[in-house]
C-alpha cells in the first residue's frame, strides 16, 4: 500500500550532482534549469522541494566524494545526477549500498539496466528511437553511397550512435570509408577532416563536440551532407548572431513540443536544448515517486508512467527505459533555425 506524505512532511530534499566546472558544464547548466522548472511546478502543488547542488567537475573521483557528502552531510532523500556515463557508473553500487534512489540523465553501461535491480534509474534518451530518423535520411538521399563517421569514443554515447550508423550502412549497402574515433573534448577536427575528405564521402555523420567540428567543416567547402547529433543545438544557446555555418546541416533530435520550449524561455530567457528537458523529466519522475510513496520512492518509481515532454516516461522492462522520446530529422536553414524534415507535420 502506498504511503503518501502528510501535510507536515511535504518536504523533499534532493541532491543534484552536476559537472558544473568540467567538460559537461553547458549540459549541466541546462539540465539544472530544467530541474528548477520541475521544482517550481511541483512546489506550486503544495510541496516544499529543496535542491542541494554539488559539482562533480565531470570526474568520477569527485562525483564519488560529492555523492557521499550529499548522503552523509546534506541528508538528501535521493540524488539526480546529470553527467556522463563514465562519471555516473561508480555511483551505482554506492546508491545500492546507501539505499538511496539515484536517477541519472546519462546512461552507463547496459549491464546496469536490468529492471528492478538496485536503486538506479536512467532518464537518458533511448538511442533505438533515433534509428528511424537516421534511416529516413538515407531513404531520402539514395545518392549517398559512401559515408564517414566522427565519433566521441565512449561506450555510452558516441559508440551507441556508431552502432546505429554501422547497422544502417550495412542495411543500405553504404560504404564506411573512414571512422574518426577520439575521446578528447576538443580534438583537431581540421586534421581529421583533411584525411576524411580525401576519401570523398557523400555524407559525414557526427556525434562529438559540435562547435569545433562545425567551424572546421565550414572551412572546407564540403559539398556533401552533414548529419549531426542533437547536441549541436548547444551552438544556438545564447547566440548573439545567426550561425550561418549550420546552414543545410541535418540534425537528429527528440521531438520536443513548442509549449515546453515556450515555458522554458519565458522562465530563463534562453531557448531550451535537449539537456533542459532531460533534466526536467529526471527531477519530475523522481518527485512523482515520492508523491506516490514518500517512504519508499525507489519502489514507487518502478510503476511510474505518464506522458512526458517528448514521449512516454516509465520503466517497462529496464531501469534505463525511462525517457522514451521520439526523434525527428531536422535541417538548419540560412537563419540558423532547424526545420523538421521528418516526420511530416
Amino acid at each position: 500500500m502506498a504511503i503518501s506524505a502528510s501535510a507536515e512532511s511535504r518536504e523533499i530534499k534532493i541532491g543534484v550532482l552536476s559537472g558544473l566546472n568540467g567538460a559537461a558544464a553547458k549540459w549541466s547548466k541546462y539540465q539544472n534549469m530544467g530541474m528548477q522548472l520541475a521544482q517550481e511546478e511541483f512546489n506550486a502543488k503544495g510541496w516544499n522541494v529543496k535542491l542541494v547542488i554539488e559539482d562533480s567537475e565531470t570526474t568520477a573521483s569527485k562525483a564519488i566524494t560529492a555523492f557521499n557528502k550529499l548522503i552523509a552531510f546534506d541528508k538528501v532523500q535521493a540524488v539526480v545526477a546529470d553527467d556522463f556515463g563514465f562519471v555516473i557508473t561508480p555511483l551505482l553500487p554506492l546508491a545500492k549500498q546507501k539505499k538511496k534512489l539515484l536517477v541519472t540523465t546519462g546512461i552507463p553501461n547496459q549491464n546496469f539496466c536490468k529492471s528492478g535491480e538496485g536503486y538506479f534509474y536512467s532518464m537518458s534518451s533511448q538511442f533505438d528511437f533515433a534509428v528511424e530518423a537516421y534511416e529516413q535520411f538515407f531513404i531520402q538521399h539514395p545518392e549517398v553511397k559512401k559515408i564517414a563517421l566522427v565519433v566521441f569514443d565512449d561506450p555510452e554515447w558516441g559508440n551507441e550512435y556508431r552502432k546505429i550508423w554501422m547497422m544502417l550502412a550495412n542495411k543500405y549497402n553504404i560504404e564506411v570509408v573512414d571512422t574518426f574515433l577520439n575521446n578528447e573534448w576538443k580534438p583537431d577536427f581540421k586534421s581529421a577532416l583533411t584525411k576524411i575528405l580525401a576519401k570523398k564521402p557523400d555524407a559525414i555523420l557526427h556525434a562529438h563536440e559540435p562547435e569545433s567540428f562545425v567551424k572546421a567543416i565550414s572551412q572546407f567547402n564540403y559539398k556533401g551532407s552533414v548529419v549531426v547529433a542533437n547536441n549541436v543545438y548547444e551552438m544556438l544557446t545564447e547566440a548573439s548572431q545567426v550561425r550561418k555555418e549550420l546552414t543545410n546541416i541535418f540534425v537528429v533530435a527528440p521531438l520536443v513540443p513548442d509549449d515546453f520550449n515556450k515555458r522554458f524561455k519565458e522562465r530563463f530567457s534562453v531557448d531550451a536544448i535537449l539537456d533542459a528537458y532531460s533534466g526536467y523529466e529526471a527531477l519530475k519522475v523522481t518527485l512523482l515517486a515520492f508523491e506516490k510513496n514518500y517512504n519508499n520512492p525507489e519502489q514507487a518509481i518502478k510503476s511510474i508512467s505518464y506522458q512526458g515532454v517528448a514521449g512516454p516516461v516509465g520503466f517497462p522492462g529496464s531501469s534505463c527505459a525511462g525517457n522514451q522520446a521520439k526523434f525527428g530529422l531536422f535541417r538548419f536553414d540560412a537563419k540558423g533555425q532547424s526545420q523538421l524534415v521528418l516526420p511530416n507535420n
